[in-house]
């Protein structure tokens, strides 16, 4: 790849933020995502800033690191792989994580001559190279090799520490066994215990794993209630027993809609989503009629709050904390699917969506579930058959205020009609008692008419009183930050 000259925008005296600077530097790879919509974290360190994204290939995970520097330039954009593994002796990525100032492969090693499963950390450098190498976490026994149980790795909100989880191959009729290791910024062991939830003989499958500061560890899964999904809770407090928590919206006229997951400061797991009428459901209705709240330390005491009017294809994106409060910030947005041209062949089962983005909605809530306001923004976009990164939102507080980085029609801010269908970057600010400031777009500061690159809001990260995003083109990635 071509060397990039390092780029340099710095804006004052906006009527938001105090500046947006726009850099990028020489990367070692372009920017790869597949068309799926990959999972994604971030993290801002004093050092720079990581982005990892995460998508599956064929069963496997893959993991592209993009790490900058604190002037902003791209250090590397790297697929982070490992040698080739033998059929007895198997290496996998289970996890990439930034602990403290370093990333880290969690790496797991399923290995026939020791029947054993091996959890290590290793530590990865800012140009992707992951070391052969790395700390041990810990090991279990396997039975066999094509049922050797399961490592779940997660990073607590202070990003400070690491909880690790882990249960044998599920034995029927028998209580699933966890055992539970919560790790420092070092990966020195703090803390450890196995748990169980008894008489409850399913096997527990985890979709996500979550751990408080502390120690409380989360897990989280869905049932289905006739056409209705909704969460169960699996909770291990750090003191106290085990217990499993449905989080079941007690109203028997609603249902859970769309939700989101997240540990507040407290360590309290939060689902905070949309409710629909169980009345008026038909296939396909994605009527959304209000909000409800799950907290963990309450969980009989779901709270509920109704739309003046229902919305449709209303999908939850994010949970926001601001001190003594929380945004929930939700989207219109449906999937299109596209009819299929071939009747033979691979391509034969390929699924092609087109994604209509359309309005933003904003809820505002006291630490308690309450709700303090509601804040629509309108906004209409279209994306690329099965490729939408660019239409996501990104989310975070600056200046203590809840700020969204969107890409908007530039027409609809600048009157320029041939220009309908370029991405107009745009931030809008609201205040914790549901005020919202006029949108500030940054046509001329990132140079939209010309530059080739794009900003893709699925991919920031929140520093101090900033949000960095990342920006792409078809050869390499810079990163922009609103301050």
């Amino acid at each position: 790849m071509k060397n990039l000259l390092i780029l340099f925008l710095a804006v004052a005296s906006l009527p938001v933020f105090a500046q947006v600077n726009a850099s990028s530097g020489s990367a070692s790879a372009p920017f790869k995502l597949t068309a799926q919509n990959p999972e994604f974290n971030s993290y801002s360190t004093s050092d720079g800033n990581y982005f990892v994204v995460r998508w599956t290939e064929l069963f496997e995970n893959i993991y592209n690191l993009v790490a900058t520097d604190k002037a902003g330039a791209v250090i590397s954009s790297k697929e982070i792989t490992l040698p080739m593994s033998m059929s007895n002796n198997t290496f996998g990525i289970n996890e990439l994580l930034v602990i403290g100032q370093k990333p880290y492969a969690f790496v797991e090693n399923r290995n026939k001559s020791t029947m054993k499963n091996t959890l290590t950390a290793r530590p990865v450098d800012n140009k992707g190279t992951v070391a052969p190498q790395g700390a041990a976490i810990a090991s279990f026994p396997i039975v066999k090799m094509s049922n050797s149980g399961d490592w779940y790795v997660s990073l607590t909100p202070d990003k400070k520490h690491v909880a690790v989880l882990w249960k044998p191959a599920y034995q029927k009729g028998t209580a699933d066994i966890f055992t539970y290791i919560l790790l420092d910024e070092n990966l020195k062991e703090i803390s450890k215990r196995q748990f169980s939830f008894s008489g409850y003989t399913k096997e527990i499958t985890p979709a996500s794993f979550y751990s408080s500061d502390k120690g409380d560890a989360f897990i989280t899964m869905e049932e289905f209630d006739k056409l209705y999904k909704y969460p169960i809770v699996y909770a291990a407090p750090a003191t106290g027993n085990p217990l499993i928590m449905p989080a079941m919206i007690s109203d028997p006229t609603l249902k859970s809609l769309s939700y989101i997951t997240k540990i507040n400061s407290q360590g309290e797991l939060v689902i905070a989503g949309y409710t629909q009428q169980k009345k008026n459901l038909v296939i396909g209705d994605t009527q959304a009629t209000g909000t409800w709240i799950f907290n963990s330390s309450t969980p009989a005491q779901i709270k509920t709050a109704k739309f003046d009017k229902p919305i449709t294809n209303l999908t939850a994106l994010d949970i926001v904390y601001n001190k003594n409060m929380f945004f929930l910030v939700g989207e219109q947005m449906l999937p299109e699917k596209q009819k299929n041209e071939y009747t033979s062949g691979p391509k034969a089962l390929e699924t092609n969506f087109i994604y209509q983005h359309n309005d933003i909605l904003v809820s505002g809530f006291n630490q308690d579930g309450s709700k303090k306001f509601e804040m629509p923004i309108s906004r209409k976009w279209q994306s690329k058959l099965n490729f939408d990164s660019d239409l996501k939102i990104a989310t975070g507080v600056i200046n203590n205020k809840l700020t969204l980085i969107y890409n908007d029609s530039y027409s609809k801010y600048i009157n320029e009609h041939n220009m309908a269908n370029v991405r107009l970057p745009v931030a809008v600010q609201i205040t914790s008692d549901g005020l919202m400031e006029a949108p500030v777009h940054f046509g001329k500061e990132l140079d939209t008419k010309v530059s080739s690159y794009v900003l893709y809001p699925q991919f920031f990260t929140q520093g101090n009183n900033n949000i960095s995003i990342l920006s792409v083109n078809p050869q390499s990635v810079k990163e922009v930050v609103f301050q």
